[in-house]
Protein backbone atom coordinates (compact mmCIF):
# COMPACT_ATOMS: atom_id res chain seq x y z
CA UNK A 1 0.00 0.00 0.00
CA UNK A 2 1.46 3.54 -0.82
CA UNK A 3 1.65 5.54 2.23
CA UNK A 4 1.94 9.24 2.71
CA UNK A 5 5.52 9.04 2.46
CA UNK A 6 5.46 7.34 -0.83
CA UNK A 7 4.09 10.33 -2.84
CA UNK A 8 6.61 12.32 -5.65
CA UNK A 9 8.64 15.30 -4.43
CA UNK A 10 6.63 17.47 -7.14
CA UNK A 11 3.40 16.27 -5.56
CA UNK A 12 4.61 17.19 -1.84
CA UNK A 13 5.87 20.38 -2.47
CA UNK A 14 4.03 22.14 -5.07
CA UNK A 15 0.35 19.98 -5.41
CA UNK A 16 -0.45 19.55 -1.67
CA UNK A 17 0.31 22.74 -0.52
CA UNK A 18 -2.03 24.34 -2.94
CA UNK A 19 -4.86 22.78 -1.17
CA UNK A 20 -3.66 23.31 2.85
CA UNK A 21 -3.47 25.88 5.02
CA UNK A 22 0.19 27.97 5.82
CA UNK A 23 -0.29 25.99 9.36
CA UNK A 24 -1.10 23.03 7.71
CA UNK A 25 1.53 23.22 5.61
CA UNK A 26 4.15 23.51 8.40
CA UNK A 27 2.84 21.11 10.08
CA UNK A 28 3.44 18.39 7.30
CA UNK A 29 6.75 19.87 6.74
CA UNK A 30 7.58 18.69 10.27
CA UNK A 31 6.81 15.35 9.97
CA UNK A 32 10.36 13.91 9.47
CA UNK A 33 13.81 15.47 8.49
CA UNK A 34 13.71 14.57 4.52
CA UNK A 35 10.31 15.87 4.03
CA UNK A 36 10.99 19.21 6.01
CA UNK A 37 14.76 19.57 4.09
CA UNK A 38 12.34 18.83 0.81
CA UNK A 39 10.06 21.31 1.54
CA UNK A 40 13.20 24.00 2.71
CA UNK A 41 16.60 23.29 1.59
CA UNK A 42 16.13 21.67 -2.01
CA UNK A 43 15.68 23.07 -5.26
CA UNK A 44 11.63 23.11 -4.97
CA UNK A 45 11.33 25.22 -2.38
CA UNK A 46 10.70 28.04 -4.55
CA UNK A 47 7.78 26.78 -5.34
CA UNK A 48 6.15 26.28 -1.50
CA UNK A 49 7.56 29.71 -0.73
CA UNK A 50 5.48 31.02 -3.35
CA UNK A 51 2.37 29.57 -2.30
CA UNK A 52 2.89 30.61 1.26
CA UNK A 53 3.60 34.28 0.48
CA UNK A 54 0.09 34.19 -1.76
CA UNK A 55 -1.96 32.31 0.88
CA UNK A 56 -0.47 35.13 3.94
CA UNK A 57 0.34 38.31 1.85
CA UNK A 58 -2.15 38.80 -1.01
CA UNK A 59 -5.35 35.90 -0.06
CA UNK A 60 -4.64 34.24 -3.43
CA UNK A 61 -6.27 37.17 -5.06
CA UNK A 62 -3.92 37.47 -7.95
CA UNK A 63 -1.33 35.34 -7.28
CA UNK A 64 1.65 37.66 -6.53
CA UNK A 65 4.68 36.73 -9.10
CA UNK A 66 8.01 37.41 -9.68
CA UNK A 67 9.93 38.78 -12.70
CA UNK A 68 12.92 38.26 -14.15
CA UNK A 69 13.86 41.76 -13.09
CA UNK A 70 13.17 40.83 -9.04
CA UNK A 71 16.52 40.78 -7.17
CA UNK A 72 14.64 38.29 -4.59
CA UNK A 73 13.51 34.65 -5.09
CA UNK A 74 10.61 33.59 -3.44
CA UNK A 75 12.37 32.57 -0.20
CA UNK A 76 13.79 35.92 0.22
CA UNK A 77 11.06 37.81 -0.60
CA UNK A 78 8.91 35.41 1.93
CA UNK A 79 11.70 36.54 4.53
CA UNK A 80 11.22 40.20 3.83
CA UNK A 81 7.70 40.18 4.36
CA UNK A 82 7.80 38.01 7.52
CA UNK A 83 10.34 40.76 8.90
CA UNK A 84 9.34 42.33 12.27
CA UNK A 85 11.55 45.23 11.14
CA UNK A 86 8.24 46.99 9.34
CA UNK A 87 5.97 49.38 10.22
CA UNK A 88 2.48 51.10 8.68
CA UNK A 89 2.95 54.22 7.06
CA UNK A 90 -0.26 56.97 5.66
CA UNK A 91 -0.30 59.90 4.86
CA UNK A 92 -2.73 62.70 3.17
CA UNK A 93 -5.68 64.29 5.01
CA UNK A 94 -6.08 63.78 8.81
CA UNK A 95 -9.57 64.93 9.13
CA UNK A 96 -11.46 62.27 11.23
CA UNK A 97 -7.63 60.74 12.57
CA UNK A 98 -7.87 58.10 9.65
CA UNK A 99 -3.75 58.48 9.76
CA UNK A 100 -3.75 56.58 12.64
CA UNK A 101 -1.65 59.37 14.74
CA UNK A 102 -2.48 63.34 16.00
CA UNK A 103 -0.87 65.44 13.70
CA UNK A 104 0.67 67.84 16.32
CA UNK A 105 2.93 64.86 17.90
CA UNK A 106 4.63 63.85 14.42
CA UNK A 107 7.54 65.73 12.33
CA UNK A 108 5.98 69.18 11.76
CA UNK A 109 8.29 69.19 8.46
CA UNK A 110 5.53 66.49 7.63
CA UNK A 111 2.64 68.93 7.79
CA UNK A 112 1.07 71.14 5.02
CA UNK A 113 -0.68 74.20 5.68
CA UNK A 114 -3.61 74.22 7.42
CA UNK A 115 -6.59 73.56 4.50
CA UNK A 116 -10.08 73.44 5.17
CA UNK A 117 -10.28 73.26 8.44
CA UNK A 118 -7.54 70.71 8.48
CA UNK A 119 -3.95 69.67 8.34
CA UNK A 120 -2.65 66.56 5.87
CA UNK A 121 0.77 64.78 6.08
CA UNK A 122 2.70 65.30 2.95
CA UNK A 123 5.20 62.77 3.28
CA UNK A 124 4.90 58.90 4.78
CA UNK A 125 5.10 58.85 8.21
CA UNK A 126 4.93 55.55 10.85
CA UNK A 127 1.92 54.85 12.95
CA UNK A 128 4.36 54.26 16.28
CA UNK A 129 2.01 51.37 17.38
CA UNK A 130 2.84 49.43 14.56
CA UNK A 131 6.47 49.00 14.50
CA UNK A 132 7.08 45.57 14.95
CA UNK A 133 4.22 43.83 13.56
CA UNK A 134 3.99 41.91 10.81
CA UNK A 135 1.21 43.07 8.40
CA UNK A 136 -1.12 40.83 6.29
CA UNK A 137 -3.16 43.23 4.58
CA UNK A 138 -4.32 46.99 4.59
CA UNK A 139 -7.29 48.25 2.52
CA UNK A 140 -8.82 51.97 2.84
CA UNK A 141 -12.15 53.07 3.05
CA UNK A 142 -13.44 56.46 2.17
CA UNK A 143 -12.86 57.78 5.83
CA UNK A 144 -10.12 54.77 7.77
CA UNK A 145 -7.88 52.33 6.98
CA UNK A 146 -8.00 48.52 8.05
CA UNK A 147 -5.39 47.05 9.26
CA UNK A 148 -4.70 43.07 9.21
CA UNK A 149 -2.24 41.77 11.71
CA UNK A 150 -0.58 38.35 11.39
CA UNK A 151 -1.87 37.63 14.57
CA UNK A 152 -5.46 37.74 12.94
CA UNK A 153 -6.59 40.96 14.81
CA UNK A 154 -8.39 43.70 12.62
CA UNK A 155 -7.62 47.26 13.49
CA UNK A 156 -9.26 50.29 12.26
CA UNK A 157 -7.24 53.86 12.14
CA UNK A 158 -9.57 57.06 12.74
CA UNK A 159 -12.86 57.23 15.02
CA UNK A 160 -14.65 53.71 15.74
CA UNK A 161 -17.99 54.93 14.79
CA UNK A 162 -16.62 56.65 11.28
CA UNK A 163 -18.38 54.43 9.51
CA UNK A 164 -22.00 55.94 10.89
CA UNK A 165 -20.34 59.76 10.54
CA UNK A 166 -22.57 60.09 7.82
CA UNK A 167 -26.32 59.65 6.72
CA UNK A 168 -27.97 56.31 6.23
CA UNK A 169 -26.36 54.68 2.95
CA UNK A 170 -26.24 51.19 0.84
CA UNK A 171 -25.28 48.71 1.18
CA UNK A 172 -26.25 49.08 5.13
CA UNK A 173 -30.06 49.04 5.82
CA UNK A 174 -32.40 51.76 4.47
CA UNK A 175 -34.87 53.77 6.91
CA UNK A 176 -33.26 51.75 10.15
CA UNK A 177 -30.56 51.26 12.28
CA UNK A 178 -29.31 47.97 13.89
CA UNK A 179 -30.91 48.17 17.62
CA UNK A 180 -27.94 48.44 20.09
CA UNK A 181 -29.46 48.79 23.77
CA UNK A 182 -26.14 49.34 26.20
CA UNK A 183 -23.46 49.83 23.66
CA UNK A 184 -20.77 49.69 26.48
CA UNK A 185 -22.15 46.55 27.37
CA UNK A 186 -22.27 44.96 23.94
CA UNK A 187 -18.86 45.95 22.96
CA UNK A 188 -17.01 44.68 26.46
CA UNK A 189 -19.43 41.29 25.70
CA UNK A 190 -17.38 40.63 22.15
CA UNK A 191 -15.08 37.94 21.59
CA UNK A 192 -11.86 38.53 19.38
CA UNK A 193 -10.45 36.34 16.49
CA UNK A 194 -8.47 33.67 17.39
CA UNK A 195 -4.81 33.62 17.02
CA UNK A 196 -4.55 31.46 13.38
CA UNK A 197 -3.70 33.09 10.12
CA UNK A 198 -4.95 31.20 6.74
CA UNK A 199 -5.84 31.64 3.12
CA UNK A 200 -9.16 31.87 2.20
CA UNK A 201 -8.27 28.74 -0.29
CA UNK A 202 -7.83 26.61 2.62
CA UNK A 203 -11.57 26.56 3.24
CA UNK A 204 -12.56 22.98 2.81
CA UNK A 205 -16.48 22.06 2.26
CA UNK A 206 -17.43 18.10 1.91
CA UNK A 207 -17.39 17.22 -1.56
CA UNK A 208 -15.96 20.71 -2.76
CA UNK A 209 -11.79 20.94 -3.56
CA UNK A 210 -10.54 24.31 -2.94
CA UNK A 211 -9.19 26.35 -5.96
CA UNK A 212 -5.63 25.90 -6.34
CA UNK A 213 -3.44 29.06 -6.99
CA UNK A 214 -1.65 28.88 -10.27
CA UNK A 215 1.71 27.27 -9.95
CA UNK A 216 4.52 29.55 -11.50
CA UNK A 217 7.68 28.32 -13.62
CA UNK A 218 9.85 30.71 -14.19
CA UNK A 219 12.40 29.94 -10.94
CA UNK A 220 15.54 27.41 -12.57
CA UNK A 221 14.89 24.15 -10.82
CA UNK A 222 18.24 22.04 -10.37
CA UNK A 223 18.32 18.60 -11.42
CA UNK A 224 17.07 16.44 -8.61
CA UNK A 225 19.10 14.54 -6.18
CA UNK A 226 18.40 10.55 -5.68
CA UNK A 227 15.36 10.09 -3.58
CA UNK A 228 16.44 8.68 -0.47
CA UNK A 229 13.31 6.73 1.46
CA UNK A 230 11.45 9.57 3.86
CA UNK A 231 11.58 7.38 7.12
CA UNK A 232 14.46 9.44 9.13
CA UNK A 233 12.95 11.00 12.51
CA UNK A 234 13.27 14.33 12.87
CA UNK A 235 16.29 15.84 15.16
CA UNK A 236 14.36 15.49 18.56
CA UNK A 237 15.78 18.74 19.26
CA UNK A 238 14.88 20.83 16.39
CA UNK A 239 11.21 21.62 17.68
CA UNK A 240 10.85 23.80 14.63
CA UNK A 241 12.38 24.79 11.78
CA UNK A 242 14.89 27.53 12.18
CA UNK A 243 12.97 30.73 12.05
CA UNK A 244 14.78 32.31 9.31
CA UNK A 245 13.70 29.12 6.70
CA UNK A 246 10.12 29.13 7.73
CA UNK A 247 7.93 30.90 9.34
CA UNK A 248 8.51 34.09 12.33
CA UNK A 249 7.33 33.71 15.65
CA UNK A 250 5.68 36.55 15.00
CA UNK A 251 3.31 34.72 12.20
CA UNK A 252 1.51 32.86 15.43
CA UNK A 253 2.76 29.07 14.67
CA UNK A 254 4.74 27.41 17.49
CA UNK A 255 4.72 30.49 19.34
CA UNK A 256 5.32 29.94 23.06
CA UNK A 257 5.90 33.58 23.59
CA UNK A 258 2.97 35.85 25.33
CA UNK A 259 0.44 36.67 22.93
CA UNK A 260 -0.65 39.78 23.93
CA UNK A 261 2.56 40.96 23.75
CA UNK A 262 2.05 40.84 20.00
CA UNK A 263 -1.18 42.65 19.75
CA UNK A 264 -1.07 46.47 18.36
CA UNK A 265 -1.99 48.23 21.19
CA UNK A 266 -5.22 50.73 20.34
CA UNK A 267 -4.94 53.95 20.95
CA UNK A 268 -6.96 57.18 20.21
CA UNK A 269 -6.75 56.59 16.56
CA UNK A 270 -6.32 53.12 16.74
CA UNK A 271 -9.10 50.67 17.48
CA UNK A 272 -9.46 46.71 17.63
CA UNK A 273 -12.26 45.20 15.96
CA UNK A 274 -14.13 42.51 17.95
CA UNK A 275 -16.60 40.01 17.37
CA UNK A 276 -19.70 39.14 19.37
CA UNK A 277 -21.01 35.66 19.77
CA UNK A 278 -18.02 34.78 17.41
CA UNK A 279 -16.98 30.82 16.67
CA UNK A 280 -13.38 30.31 19.06
CA UNK A 281 -11.91 29.03 16.02
CA UNK A 282 -12.89 31.15 13.55
CA UNK A 283 -10.26 33.71 11.73
CA UNK A 284 -10.03 36.42 9.25
CA UNK A 285 -8.64 35.92 5.98
CA UNK A 286 -9.98 38.70 3.66
CA UNK A 287 -10.78 42.35 3.95
CA UNK A 288 -12.17 45.04 1.33
CA UNK A 289 -13.56 48.29 2.03
CA UNK A 290 -16.18 50.48 0.23
CA UNK A 291 -16.75 54.21 0.64
CA UNK A 292 -18.27 53.79 4.14
CA UNK A 293 -18.53 50.07 4.52
CA UNK A 294 -15.80 47.37 5.21
CA UNK A 295 -16.51 43.74 5.26
CA UNK A 296 -14.23 40.63 6.10
CA UNK A 297 -14.21 37.15 4.57
CA UNK A 298 -13.50 34.70 7.62
CA UNK A 299 -12.20 30.95 7.67
CA UNK A 300 -16.12 29.70 8.31
CA UNK A 301 -17.12 30.90 5.12
CA UNK A 302 -19.27 34.00 6.39
CA UNK A 303 -19.25 37.22 5.53
CA UNK A 304 -18.98 39.97 8.56
CA UNK A 305 -20.03 43.97 7.61
CA UNK A 306 -19.88 47.20 9.02
CA UNK A 307 -21.56 49.81 7.58
CA UNK A 308 -23.81 52.49 8.69
CA UNK A 309 -26.57 50.53 9.59
CA UNK A 310 -24.23 49.14 12.38
CA UNK A 311 -24.08 51.34 16.28
CA UNK A 312 -20.67 50.23 17.60
CA UNK A 313 -17.87 48.76 16.59
CA UNK A 314 -19.43 45.16 16.33
CA UNK A 315 -20.03 43.35 12.82
CA UNK A 316 -22.99 42.03 11.82
CA UNK A 317 -23.05 38.62 10.05
CA UNK A 318 -24.52 38.19 6.57
CA UNK A 319 -26.99 35.75 5.06
CA UNK A 320 -27.95 35.17 1.88
CA UNK A 321 -31.10 33.71 1.82
CA UNK A 322 -31.23 31.01 -0.98
CA UNK A 323 -27.87 30.23 -1.28
CA UNK A 324 -26.63 27.27 0.12
CA UNK A 325 -24.31 28.30 3.08
CA UNK A 326 -21.69 25.50 2.81
CA UNK A 327 -20.71 26.73 -0.43
CA UNK A 328 -17.24 28.06 -0.61
CA UNK A 329 -17.59 32.13 -1.23
CA UNK A 330 -13.89 32.46 -3.29
CA UNK A 331 -13.45 36.53 -2.94
CA UNK A 332 -15.47 39.34 -1.96
CA UNK A 333 -15.01 42.77 -2.71
CA UNK A 334 -16.60 46.41 -1.12
CA UNK A 335 -17.78 48.62 -3.72
CA UNK A 336 -18.47 52.59 -3.39
CA UNK A 337 -21.66 52.17 -2.50
CA UNK A 338 -22.81 47.86 -2.41
CA UNK A 339 -20.28 44.89 -2.37
CA UNK A 340 -20.37 41.21 -3.88
CA UNK A 341 -18.95 37.91 -3.96
CA UNK A 342 -17.81 35.04 -5.76
CA UNK A 343 -19.93 31.98 -4.60
CA UNK A 344 -18.42 28.76 -5.83
CA UNK A 345 -21.21 27.11 -8.38
CA UNK A 346 -23.41 30.44 -7.74
CA UNK A 347 -21.23 33.14 -9.27
CA UNK A 348 -21.46 36.59 -8.77
CA UNK A 349 -23.93 37.67 -5.65
CA UNK A 350 -24.24 41.78 -5.48
CA UNK A 351 -25.99 43.09 -2.54
CA UNK A 352 -27.07 46.56 -2.30
CA UNK A 353 -28.94 46.57 1.33
CA UNK A 354 -29.68 44.66 4.35
CA UNK A 355 -32.38 43.95 7.34
CA UNK A 356 -31.32 46.01 10.31
CA UNK A 357 -30.64 44.01 14.05
CA UNK A 358 -33.95 44.16 15.72
CA UNK A 359 -34.52 44.32 19.38
CA UNK A 360 -35.66 40.88 19.77
CA UNK A 361 -32.22 39.78 18.08
CA UNK A 362 -29.68 41.67 20.15
CA UNK A 363 -31.07 40.78 23.14
CA UNK A 364 -31.20 36.93 22.03
CA UNK A 365 -27.42 37.55 21.18
CA UNK A 366 -28.03 37.09 17.01
CA UNK A 367 -26.18 39.26 14.80
CA UNK A 368 -27.03 37.69 11.94
CA UNK A 369 -28.75 39.31 9.67
CA UNK A 370 -30.24 38.63 6.19
CA UNK A 371 -28.66 40.25 2.89
CA UNK A 372 -30.30 41.79 0.19
CA UNK A 373 -28.77 40.78 -3.11
CA UNK A 374 -29.11 39.61 -6.72
CA UNK A 375 -27.25 36.93 -8.61
CA UNK A 376 -25.30 38.65 -11.78
CA UNK A 377 -26.37 35.93 -14.66
CA UNK A 378 -23.78 33.96 -16.70
CA UNK A 379 -21.22 34.27 -14.27
CA UNK A 380 -21.40 30.40 -12.83
CA UNK A 381 -18.03 28.85 -12.91
CA UNK A 382 -17.09 32.22 -15.44
CA UNK A 383 -15.60 34.92 -13.81
CA UNK A 384 -11.65 35.57 -13.72
CA UNK A 385 -11.59 38.38 -11.77
CA UNK A 386 -13.92 40.83 -10.78
CA UNK A 387 -14.37 44.04 -8.43
CA UNK A 388 -17.42 46.66 -7.74
CA UNK A 389 -17.10 50.45 -8.17
CA UNK A 390 -20.27 52.96 -7.62
CA UNK A 391 -23.55 51.09 -8.94
CA UNK A 392 -21.76 48.80 -10.98
CA UNK A 393 -19.73 45.70 -10.53
CA UNK A 394 -16.86 44.58 -13.67
CA UNK A 395 -15.59 41.73 -14.28
CA UNK A 396 -13.82 39.64 -16.78
CA UNK A 397 -15.28 36.08 -18.25
CA UNK A 398 -13.31 33.13 -18.39
CA UNK A 399 -15.55 32.25 -21.61
CA UNK A 400 -14.46 34.85 -23.93
CA UNK A 401 -12.00 37.26 -22.04
CA UNK A 402 -13.82 40.10 -22.21
CA UNK A 403 -14.18 42.80 -19.90
CA UNK A 404 -18.17 42.88 -18.94
CA UNK A 405 -20.28 45.58 -16.71
CA UNK A 406 -23.24 45.33 -14.68
CA UNK A 407 -25.16 48.09 -13.64
CA UNK A 408 -27.79 48.48 -11.36
CA UNK A 409 -28.86 51.33 -8.99
CA UNK A 410 -28.01 49.97 -5.61
CA UNK A 411 -30.40 53.31 -3.70
CA UNK A 412 -33.38 52.28 -5.85
CA UNK A 413 -33.24 48.69 -5.34
CA UNK A 414 -33.00 48.80 -1.60
CA UNK A 415 -35.83 51.30 -1.55
CA UNK A 416 -38.03 49.25 -3.90
CA UNK A 417 -40.79 47.33 -2.52
CA UNK A 418 -40.24 44.06 -0.96
CA UNK A 419 -43.18 42.65 -3.15
CA UNK A 420 -42.10 43.57 -6.52
CA UNK A 421 -37.96 43.12 -5.96
CA UNK A 422 -35.95 42.21 -9.09
CA UNK A 423 -37.14 40.46 -12.33
CA UNK A 424 -34.82 38.21 -13.88
CA UNK A 425 -34.63 40.34 -17.28
CA UNK A 426 -33.74 43.35 -15.25
CA UNK A 427 -30.32 41.33 -14.45
CA UNK A 428 -29.90 40.34 -17.59
CA UNK A 429 -30.23 43.74 -18.91
CA UNK A 430 -28.24 45.09 -16.76
CA UNK A 431 -25.12 43.42 -18.13
CA UNK A 432 -23.04 45.54 -20.91
CA UNK A 433 -19.74 44.37 -22.29
CA UNK A 434 -17.24 47.45 -21.79
CA UNK A 435 -16.44 47.59 -25.83
CA UNK A 436 -13.77 50.65 -25.49
CA UNK A 437 -11.71 48.62 -23.19
CA UNK A 438 -12.68 44.75 -25.29
CA UNK A 439 -12.07 46.68 -28.68
CA UNK A 440 -8.47 47.46 -27.41
CA UNK A 441 -7.56 44.01 -26.77
CA UNK A 442 -8.31 42.67 -30.09
CA UNK A 443 -6.84 45.45 -31.73
CA UNK A 444 -3.38 44.89 -29.70
CA UNK A 445 -3.51 41.61 -30.52
CA UNK A 446 -4.14 41.39 -34.17
CA UNK A 447 -1.59 44.26 -34.78
CA UNK A 448 0.68 42.52 -32.34
CA UNK A 449 0.27 38.45 -33.22
CA UNK A 450 -0.27 38.18 -29.48
CA UNK A 451 -2.50 36.79 -27.01
CA UNK A 452 -2.80 38.82 -24.37
CA UNK A 453 -5.66 38.53 -22.02
CA UNK A 454 -7.40 40.45 -19.06
CA UNK A 455 -6.35 38.95 -15.78
CA UNK A 456 -6.65 41.29 -12.74
CA UNK A 457 -9.53 44.43 -11.67
CA UNK A 458 -9.32 47.10 -9.12
CA UNK A 459 -12.08 50.26 -8.78
CA UNK A 460 -12.60 53.32 -6.77
CA UNK A 461 -16.01 55.35 -7.52
CA UNK A 462 -15.65 55.05 -11.37
CA UNK A 463 -12.44 54.93 -11.87
CA UNK A 464 -10.68 51.40 -12.57
CA UNK A 465 -7.69 49.35 -13.39
CA UNK A 466 -7.14 46.45 -15.63
CA UNK A 467 -3.94 44.12 -15.96
CA UNK A 468 -3.47 42.33 -18.51
CA UNK A 469 -0.88 39.04 -18.62
CA UNK A 470 1.13 40.81 -21.02
CA UNK A 471 1.99 43.55 -18.18
CA UNK A 472 -0.21 46.09 -19.73
CA UNK A 473 -1.80 48.06 -16.94
CA UNK A 474 -4.85 50.15 -18.06
CA UNK A 475 -6.84 52.86 -17.17
CA UNK A 476 -10.72 53.83 -17.05
CA UNK A 477 -13.13 55.79 -15.94
CA UNK A 478 -17.02 57.35 -16.61
CA UNK A 479 -16.63 57.70 -20.00
CA UNK A 480 -15.27 53.74 -20.46
CA UNK A 481 -18.10 52.70 -18.65
CA UNK A 482 -20.77 54.76 -20.48
CA UNK A 483 -19.36 54.05 -23.84
CA UNK A 484 -21.64 51.32 -24.99
CA UNK A 485 -20.87 51.72 -28.58
CA UNK A 486 -19.76 48.40 -30.16
CA UNK A 487 -17.39 49.92 -33.03
CA UNK A 488 -15.88 52.20 -30.11
CA UNK A 489 -12.85 53.75 -30.66
CA UNK A 490 -12.15 55.49 -27.17
CA UNK A 491 -9.05 53.50 -25.78
CA UNK A 492 -8.04 53.17 -22.59
CA UNK A 493 -5.77 55.44 -20.88
CA UNK A 494 -1.99 53.79 -21.02
CA UNK A 495 0.41 55.10 -19.08
CA UNK A 496 3.96 54.81 -20.55
CA UNK A 497 5.51 54.33 -16.85
CA UNK A 498 3.65 51.72 -16.02
CA UNK A 499 3.58 48.99 -18.94
CA UNK A 500 5.89 46.07 -18.82
CA UNK A 501 7.50 47.41 -15.32
CA UNK A 502 5.94 44.20 -13.47
CA UNK A 503 3.43 46.23 -11.41
CA UNK A 504 2.61 44.32 -8.66
CA UNK A 505 -0.75 46.78 -7.40
CA UNK A 506 -2.39 49.82 -8.38
CA UNK A 507 -4.34 51.70 -6.10
CA UNK A 508 -7.12 54.22 -5.89
CA UNK A 509 -8.45 57.09 -4.48
CA UNK A 510 -11.30 59.75 -4.73
CA UNK A 511 -8.93 61.49 -7.60
CA UNK A 512 -5.42 60.33 -7.38
CA UNK A 513 -3.51 56.69 -7.63
CA UNK A 514 -0.77 54.51 -6.35
CA UNK A 515 1.45 51.79 -8.50
CA UNK A 516 3.81 49.47 -6.44
CA UNK A 517 7.00 48.48 -8.58
CA UNK A 518 8.60 45.16 -8.54
CA UNK A 519 11.61 46.76 -6.82
CA UNK A 520 9.66 48.38 -3.44
CA UNK A 521 8.78 51.66 -4.45
CA UNK A 522 5.92 53.68 -5.15
CA UNK A 523 4.50 56.14 -7.73
CA UNK A 524 1.83 58.46 -6.99
CA UNK A 525 0.00 60.84 -9.32
CA UNK A 526 -3.40 62.66 -9.99
CA UNK A 527 -4.51 65.60 -8.03
CA UNK A 528 -3.68 66.00 -4.95
CA UNK A 529 -7.06 68.00 -3.53
CA UNK A 530 -7.14 70.96 -1.36
CA UNK A 531 -3.16 70.64 -0.26
CA UNK A 532 -4.15 67.58 1.70
CA UNK A 533 -0.87 65.49 1.06
CA UNK A 534 -2.41 62.18 -0.12
CA UNK A 535 0.74 62.12 -3.14
CA UNK A 536 3.22 61.91 -0.48
CA UNK A 537 5.28 63.36 -2.69
CA UNK A 538 6.25 66.16 0.15
CA UNK A 539 6.04 69.79 0.49
CA UNK A 540 3.74 71.25 -2.55
CA UNK A 541 5.87 74.26 -3.14
CA UNK A 542 8.92 72.44 -2.98
CA UNK A 543 7.84 69.77 -5.36
CA UNK A 544 6.56 72.68 -7.75
CA UNK A 545 9.74 74.22 -8.08
CA UNK A 546 11.74 71.19 -8.85
CA UNK A 547 9.24 70.10 -11.32
CA UNK A 548 8.67 71.17 -14.71
CA UNK A 549 4.73 71.84 -16.09
CA UNK A 550 5.08 68.52 -17.76
CA UNK A 551 5.33 67.01 -14.65
CA UNK A 552 3.15 68.71 -12.41
CA UNK A 553 0.37 71.62 -12.28
CA UNK A 554 0.00 73.71 -9.17
CA UNK A 555 -3.84 74.54 -8.52
CA UNK A 556 -3.47 77.72 -6.73
CA UNK A 557 -2.49 78.46 -3.13
CA UNK A 558 -4.40 75.98 -0.51
CA UNK A 559 -6.12 73.80 -3.93
CA UNK A 560 -2.90 71.02 -3.86
CA UNK A 561 -1.80 70.51 -7.52
CA UNK A 562 -2.02 67.87 -10.06
CA UNK A 563 0.74 65.79 -11.21
CA UNK A 564 0.59 64.13 -14.30
CA UNK A 565 3.03 61.71 -14.68
CA UNK A 566 3.70 58.40 -12.16
CA UNK A 567 6.52 59.83 -9.53
CA UNK A 568 8.03 58.25 -6.78
CA UNK A 569 6.65 58.54 -3.27
CA UNK A 570 9.38 59.61 -0.80
CA UNK A 571 11.24 56.43 1.26
CA UNK A 572 11.21 56.55 5.06
CA UNK A 573 15.26 57.50 6.36
CA UNK A 574 15.69 54.14 6.14
CA UNK A 575 17.06 51.04 3.27
CA UNK A 576 14.10 49.19 2.45
CA UNK A 577 11.13 48.51 0.06
CA UNK A 578 7.45 49.26 0.06
CA UNK A 579 5.25 45.62 -0.01
CA UNK A 580 1.72 46.77 0.07
CA UNK A 581 0.15 49.80 -0.58
CA UNK A 582 -3.64 51.67 -0.04
CA UNK A 583 -5.48 54.70 -0.98
CA UNK A 584 -9.11 55.76 -0.85
CA UNK A 585 -10.81 59.12 -0.43
CA UNK A 586 -7.98 62.08 0.41
CA UNK A 587 -5.45 59.37 2.11
CA UNK A 588 -2.87 56.47 1.34
CA UNK A 589 -0.94 53.85 3.46
CA UNK A 590 1.78 51.54 2.54
CA UNK A 591 3.84 49.05 4.96
CA UNK A 592 7.52 49.09 4.52
CA UNK A 593 10.58 47.19 5.24
CA UNK A 594 13.53 47.80 6.62
CA UNK A 595 16.22 45.69 4.68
Amino acid sequence: MTSFLDLDDDILVCILPQFLSPHDIFNVSILNKSIYNLNYNSSLSSKLFQQLYNKIFTNNDNNFKLSYSDKLNWKQLFQLRCSSKQQVYTWGSSQFGRLGYLVDKIDQNHVTSRSLGFRGVHTPTAIPQSAGHIVTDIVASGFQFIVLSSRSQLVTTGFSDAPAISRESTPGPIGSKDYQGNLMASNSAAVPFTEVVGSRRSIRRPGVMPMPANRYDHDVIETQPARTPRDTPMNPNLTRPPDQLTFPPELGYNNEDNETSKKIVDSNFLTTITFPNYEPDAYPISISCGRQHYIVLDSHNRIASWDTGCRSNAAVLLRFPGIDPSLPILKICAGWNLSCCYIYDVGLVMWYTRNAITKEQYEAGDRNVDAHYVVIPYTKRDVVDFTVGSDFVLFIKKSDGKLYKFGMNAQELATRDRQIGVRPDETQEAIEPVPSFNNWLARTNLQNGSSAEFTRLNCCYTNFVVFTNDDDVLIGGRSHLEDSSEESESPPKIIPELQKQNIKSVEIGDYHFLALTTDGNILSWGLESSNCGCLGLGAKEEFVQNNGPSVVKDLGPNKGMEVLVPTRVKNPPIPGKWVSIAASGWHSAGVYVAE
